[in-house]
């Protein structure tokens, strides 16, 4: 064996323990941290497969809501692996040992980062530890939120930029940036960043201007690999390649002519922008993703990098004394200077294009941690990187492995990181429903922000989902209505009507709520035949042990689908008060458009109450005729804030102050606390 070879071996040694430990660690947390039966399982993960599958884009209308829309491409190995008849464990072993990938190209990349001093291998591990602490990752691993499972595509990417590639490296970066923001259009700040960053691969201008338009061409072809299928179907049926996103741009005549905006998380001011590294050291929900993600990180590298800016300053403007100090430093780490001239020259420039693109995008489209998965992992090395240059490499360790421990402390206490973790079962979800639901095609018209569409895969193939009220609701009269009418009035007589039953499963004496149902259902044509409802378990099998880390055992779903017939015409009644509750939520919207859009929302009631809802920033208007009350809320916010009386609305509105209600807080204490 030559000299070369030995180097060459042990990488590939460390690289093999490396992988084993983090597939080791993703398999093993899945198993502990139980089923994810997360809100958007229910309401399109499952669906979307079958999207592919049953040819499902012309037989059903907004099932899924708009997320039913889009690409199904990544839930395919789930489905796949459920026709064959996997267990779920089997299932979400086998995502959780592909999203452990995420942690071998955080070590790769850790090791470009890391200058190449002694105990390089141990100290990129470390590093790759410390970018591994984050819920942002663990809650999504063995779950079937894919955004974790895109993330390696994204991070392999950038290490083959890291490498001063090759054209053949080159084509493979950017095919899989390409790739990944076809396969989910949150990666699109990844791509985009990911193409510029190939500027600072060394080489003259016409160079790095050429790779550019390389790695530009290679990720238009990754695009349109995953995308493209999809993109004709969606165009073919709707006009749209991206219906129904930048409806404003396309406009597909079954959607209203808007761009969706989801600010869930964004922040709506500078100074918020401001405080958010700081927000993500609290255990608080809804900072930066719906669970709690406590992270020191953040606020750490920007104290890090202010310091080692400082640092650089000083030794600008320092001369002699500066180049002393420098000097008494090289006792601390005396191969520091030659292995920083040792380590891929372009490794730090490329990171740092890639970060300063992608986080401000991710910040301006949605600062949801979730589409952020490959940032918040390179915050490891970073933060790593930046104590050894700031503080010398053998205080720094001392520094960063001080902050490993916080961290890993800080998140641990911070569990359970399941949406809605779950016991283990045989199947994924199972589900109890009556045969009647399942022998012959039906209507099944969901009512309910949760669109229930997971069912479709279980009742007969040619049954047509629809969820017409719900996180999108049909304009009456709108977008959308003539192809709801057609659905409505062809399945006369086999149409059932999908709602949350109560807790019992039972319909006898609940008079009020189906009453309330039939006030809903008013607007869309419908009437309940009270006397025909039956009864669906959801997690019908919810295990014989508790989830180990929620200590609780499995939770039952149940819902009753009722017989409707068609309502040749509306309650007059009602149809009075919609018109009133309009105006006054047509008159918010005038007086707070920034908070208060789209403007294209429906609302929806019953005699009692009505409510509006815009999904711009997870916003609830209630006009309360009952109790003379109009009231707002954001989503998990348990107590609404007063904006005035239905009797003076004109005046109460025309005073009404412009803001988020609570200032936009929805810590742990708000969670209303239903599933």
């Amino acid at each position: 064996m030559t000299a070369g070879q030995a180097p060459s071996r042990r990488v590939q040694a460390d690289l093999i323990l490396v992988a084993l430990a983090s597939l080791a660690a993703c398999v093993g947390f899945t198993f502990v941290a139980g089923r994810d039966l997360n809100w958007d399982y229910f309401n399109y993960h499952a669906y979307a497969a079958l999207q592919w599958r049953q040819d499902r884009l012309s037989q059903d209308f907004f099932a899924a809501g708009v997320q039913g829309y889009l690409n199904p491409l990544p839930f395919l190995p789930l489905a796949a692996m459920q026709a064959l008849g996997w267990s779920a464990l089997a299932m979400a072993s086998a995502v959780a040992a592909f999203q452990s990938l995420n942690l071998v190209f955080t070590y790769l990349i850790a090791r470009r980062l890391l200058v190449d001093a002694p105990g390089q291998p141990l100290r990129a591990a470390l590093a790759t530890a410390l970018g591994a602490a984050t819920v942002v990752l663990w809650s999504q691993t063995g779950s079937t939120f894919v955004d974790a499972t895109l993330s390696p595509l994204a991070l392999a990417a950038l290490w083959l930029l890291m490498r001063r590639p090759s054209a053949a490296g080159l084509a493979a970066a950017g095919l899989l940036a390409g790739a990944g923001a076809g396969l989910k259009l949150t990666m699109v700040p990844c791509a985009a960043a990911l193409w510029l960053a190939t500027l600072a691969v060394p080489g003259q201008v016409g160079l790095r201007l050429r790779r550019l338009a390389q790695v530009g061409a290679w990720a238009a072809l990754g695009f349109l690999l995953t995308y493209g299928y999809w993109g004709w179907r969606l165009a073919r049926e709707f006009g749209s390649p991206l219906f129904p996103l930048f409806n404003a741009v396309f406009r597909a005549p079954d959607y209203p002519p808007l761009s969706d905006q989801y600010l869930r998380f964004v922040p709506d001011s500078l100074g918020a922008l401001l405080l958010l590294p700081w927000r993500m050291v609290l255990h608080d929900s809804w900072v930066y993703t719906e669970v709690p993600a406590p992270d020191l990180r953040p606020a750490a590298l920007i104290l890090l990098g202010a310091a080692w800016a400082v640092q650089r300053l000083l030794r600008r403007v320092g001369g002699p004394a500066s180049h002393e100090a420098r000097e008494a430093r090289a006792d601390d780490a005396p191969a520091a200077g030659a292995a920083q001239a040792a380590a891929a020259p372009h490794a730090w420039p490329v990171v740092g294009v890639f970060l300063a693109v992608s986080v401000p995008l991710w910040l301006l489209t949605s600062s949801n941690g979730r589409y952020a998965t490959p940032m918040f992992l390179l915050l490891g090395p970073l933060v790593w990187a930046l104590c050894e240059r700031v503080a010398g490499v053998r205080v720094g360790r001392v520094l960063a492995l001080l902050l490993l421990c916080l961290q890993s402390v800080h998140v641990g206490a911070a569990g359970p990181y399941r949406w809605n973790a779950q016991p283990w079962t045989r199947e994924m979800l199972p589900v109890q429903l009556p045969a009647t639901l399942v022998e012959r095609p039906l209507l099944f018209v969901n009512i309910g922000s949760m669109s229930e569409s997971y069912l479709a895969a279980l009742v007969h193939p040619q049954s047509v989902f629809v969820n017409p009220i719900g996180m999108y609701s049909l304009p009456t009269n709108g977008p959308g209505w003539t192809r709801f009418v057609g659905l409505r009035d062809g399945w006369a007589g086999r149409t059932k009507v999908v709602f949350k039953a109560p807790a019992r499963g039972e319909l006898a004496g609940a008079t009020a709520l189906l009453g309330a149902l039939d006030d809903l259902i008013d607007r869309i044509g419908l009437e309940l035949q009270r006397d025909s409802c039956e009864f669906i378990v959801v997690n019908a099998e919810p295990g014989d042990t508790e989830s180990a880390l929620t200590g609780r055992a499995g939770d039952k779903r149940r819902l009753a689908a009722c017989s409707a017939r068609l309502k040749p015409q509306g309650d007059p009644a009602l149809a009075r008060r919609r018109e009133l509750a309009t105006r006054i939520t047509d008159a918010l919207q005038v007086r707070c458009p920034r908070y208060f859009s789209p403007r294209s929302t429906v609302l929806e009631g019953t005699r009692e109450e009505w409510s509006r809802r815009y999904l711009q920033h997870d916003l609830f208007v209630y006009v309360n005729f009952e109790n003379d009350s109009i009231t707002y809320r954001q989503e998990r916010q348990a107590v609404a804030v007063q904006v005035g009386r239905v009797s003076s609305w004109a005046q109460d509105v025309e005073r009404f102050t412009c803001r988020l209600p609570h200032g936009g807080q929805r810590g742990v204490q708000t969670l209303a606390g239903e599933r």
